[in-house]
């Protein structure tokens, strides 16, 4: 799964990229993903 931001988030404190680097927020859209999405195992 990629982890980029369609917006840059913040970048008014350091974050200068459109990648998601906060280990936190990767886990969080992770999770939200397999609860929308399932484990990707679609027919």
């Amino acid at each position: 799964m990629g982890y980029e931001s369609l917006i840059n988030i913040r970048p008014s404190v350091g974050n200068r990229s459109m990648e998601i680097r906060d280990q936190a927020i990767r886990e969080k859209i992770n999770h939200i993903v397999q609860n929308l999405l399932g484990n990707g195992q679609w027919q």
